[in-house]
């Protein structure tokens, strides 16, 4: 039964910070999309309207204790239902703007990408939280030259933890391979940050871990290099940098010997740092859509007579943020955004928008806004009392910092364009609507740590040790 006393233990800062950046997506929508010969536009009114969904579900997702959400049954239905949808999408999906990624269902566009997001997060949250914090350090520590030892391998593959990381990562790239393959490169890559900062915030990796970063960039740097001429000259008809590799192998040798670092740990590194080179270069030719690639090209190489159609929005979109000087044009009185040269100023482009009209001053109080948000959210995570509610708050920061950032970024013209709205801000029902989805959760979790029973549980039974 929920407790609504526990409203009046609200974080105030946290609902004014939502409040805040709902107001100014009601602005932006409102300005990007009126019209001085029709009015105001119906996009508008939709807008409310999701808020106000948004509102309801956030109110109603808070009164419940998130240990009623750590359920098998319910992961295993948001699992379920989060496939299904996207499958969904494939296979009877609205195509729109040549994107097939909405399912329309007459009075409402669903779009599953949007709550795959919250769905990545409640089951890394379930999965990951299960480990032990002794378990993964050992697993995990550079300096542990005996690691094999503190591990009987047989429970390994019989423990709970195991196949839970096994169902969280299968999940993952099942939804990674869905999304992509409805032409949504700005959602596989948010899901894909979120997923991994979850995990790594879960693994706790220490500073003196970042010494595996040397075997990873060796692996890159040798996969990268065309050392078939070098090759040539030692007798190798190949393309692969095998003597690169044998120079990696002997500095790995030397920096284990001489810091005692576990060779195992370097070697595994520095085989991944191998195959990610491997892995984007297929991902690049082979799954990613031919516009995609072009939106790569036209950011790496904009003045290409083949990218200046892709690159006209980017053009239109910085141009839009440096109109708008310190103050701004005004409202309703952007040059670019009002004039209707900037396609999709309420959606892919709302920062643009808000930013020419109110400037430089509007643009920080949009950054005030989410790093109020953000820092309250981490509060919240400093303060909750179990791991899964300590990784939902992990998940959300990250999709709330990495959309902003992707969506920014996007609109300033430092990253190629993916076509990610700015969350609260932008229009869209199901952007809108999954993070007020993943906001109640976090708000859950400060409504119910204060008194929610923290339960040392059986280590034989949770991790099968």
């Amino acid at each position: 039964m929920p407790k609504f006393y526990k409203l009046k233990d609200i974080d105030l800062w946290f609902l004014l910070s939502i409040l805040g950046l709902c107001i100014v997506g009601a602005l932006t929508v409102f300005s990007t999309t009126f019209s001085r010969t029709e009015g105001i536009s119906p996009l508008f009114w939709n807008h409310l309207i999701f808020y106000g969904i948004g509102a309801l579900l956030f109110s109603f997702i808070s009164l419940i204790n998130p240990k009623r959400i750590k359920n098998l049954l319910i992961i295993g239905l948001t699992i379920i239902v989060t496939l299904g949808s996207l499958v969904l999408v494939l296979l009877a999906g609205t195509e729109v703007y040549g994107a097939t990624r909405w399912i329309d269902l007459g009075f409402f566009s669903f779009q599953p990408s949007e709550f795959a997001k919250v769905a990545i997060i409640l089951v890394a949250a379930f999965c990951f939280g299960v480990y032990k914090i002794k378990h993964t350090e050992k697993l995990f520590d550079i300096y542990n030259t005996q690691i094999v030892k503190y591990f009987d391998i047989k429970r390994i593959l019989r423990s709970d933890w195991l196949h839970r990381t096994v169902i969280a990562f299968l999940f993952y790239t099942t939804t990674i391979l869905l999304v992509i393959k409805q032409r949504s490169l700005g959602n596989s890559i948010l899901i894909s940050l979120i997923f991994f900062t979850v995990l790594l915030f879960r693994l706790k990796i220490t500073i003196e871990n970042l010494l595996l970063a040397i075997p990873l960039i060796l692996g890159i740097i040798i996969s990268l290099i065309d050392a078939g001429n070098i090759n040539s000259l030692y007798g190798l008809d190949t393309n692969f940098n095998f003597i690169g590799l044998i120079v990696a192998i002997g500095i790995l040798i030397f920096l284990s010997n001489k810091l005692k670092l576990n060779k195992i740990l370097l070697f595994v590194f520095l085989i991944i740092g191998l195959l990610i080179p491997l892995v984007l270069s297929f991902a690049y030719n082979s799954i990613l859509e031919p516009y995609q690639r072009e939106r790569i090209t036209t950011f790496l190489m904009p003045s290409s007579e083949a990218s200046l159609d892709e690159d006209f929005n980017r053009q239109m979109s910085v141009m839009a943020v440096g109109s708008g000087r310190v103050f701004g044009k005004g409202f309703l009185s952007g040059n670019i955004v009002n004039s209707g040269l900037l396609p999709f100023a309420f959606t892919d482009f709302a920062f643009a928008g808000f930013a020419e009209q109110f400037g430089f001053a509007g643009s920080l109080l949009i950054i005030l806004l989410y790093l109020i948000l953000i820092i309250r959210m981490f509060l919240i995570y400093k303060n909750a009392d179990t791991d899964f509610n300590k990784l939902i708050c992990i998940g959300t920061i990250a999709l709330i910092f990495f959309n902003f950032a992707q969506h920014v970024a996007m609109n300033l013209g430092i990253t190629p364009i993916t076509g990610v709205p700015l969350p609260l801000i932008s229009y869209g029902g199901s952007s809108i609507v999954s993070v007020f989805l993943a906001l109640g959760l976090v708000n859950s979790v400060n409504l119910h740590s204060k008194d929610s029973d923290v339960v040392v549980e059986n280590l034989h039974k949770d991790y099968g040790f």
